[in-house]
């Protein structure tokens, strides 16, 4: 069982879990699912490392916020 972790960006906490998902066409898609603190499923990102998910989740945040507050 994969374990939750939860992480902090800009104040906003979120709740992540390891994933893996076996696809016909390849050998799988290593990545992350993320939650909000409340355990509501918001995407899930292709990727091994947590600092590549964290680097993602800024820029979506920061570009959401730029697009909706400028």
């Amino acid at each position: 069982m994969n374990e939750i972790k939860q992480i902090e960006i800009f104040g906003d906490k979120y709740k992540i879990r390891k994933t893996f998902d076996i696809i016909d066409y390849s050998d799988g898609i290593a990545g992350y699912e993320v939650c909000n603190e409340n355990e509501k499923f918001i995407l899930q990102h292709d990727c091994k490392k947590l600092s590549d998910l964290i680097v993602f989740l800024k820029w979506k945040i920061y570009k959401t916020y730029e697009s909706t507050y400028s």
